[in-house]
């Protein structure tokens, strides 16, 4: 029977190597994950638009400009935006706070879209899901409600 030679210093080696690797590693993960949380919290805002929500009669939901004029409405083919708006809404609700407060769409630099309540402090972070599901929210940030 033949017998193989190892090394002594070979499992040893193989530990350092192991860590050395670990934390190359590591630090790379907190490095990107350190920057897109800075990116988040420090970028500028682009643009900015202030909507209500209301139910509709029929189940729909009605966005409405800073002038009461209505936007858009939405139904069920729209179910990632009434799910956003109605967890924000249901927020409220908790609290005692009706639609009369606006809610805050908001662009920032780095391409983040969000949704925001400022009578609860709640954020959805729309882009996050998705093109398709921040689709809607984009469109309404671009129209011109100044009519």
């Amino acid at each position: 029977m033949k017998q193989k030679n190892i090394d002594p210093l070979w499992p040893i080696a193989r530990v350092f190597l192991f860590l050395l690797i670990s934390l190359v590693v590591g630090l790379g993960l907190y490095k990107s994950l350190g920057d897109l949380g800075d990116k988040k919290e420090n970028s500028k805002v682009v643009s900015e638009k202030n909507l209500y929500f209301y139910d509709g009669k029929d189940g729909s939901v009605i966005i409405k400009d800073e002038n009461g004029n209505e936007v858009t409405r939405f139904s069920e083919e729209e179910g990632f935006a009434r799910m956003a708006v109605r967890s924000l809404a249901q927020k409220r609700i908790q609290m005692g706070v009706g639609p009369e407060k606006p809610f805050k769409l908001i662009a920032k630099e780095n391409g983040r879209l969000s949704l925001l309540d400022p009578v609860t402090d709640s954020q959805i972070d729309v882009d996050a899901f998705g093109k398709s599901n921040s689709k809607f929210f984009a469109l309404l940030l671009s129209m011109d409600t100044s009519k």
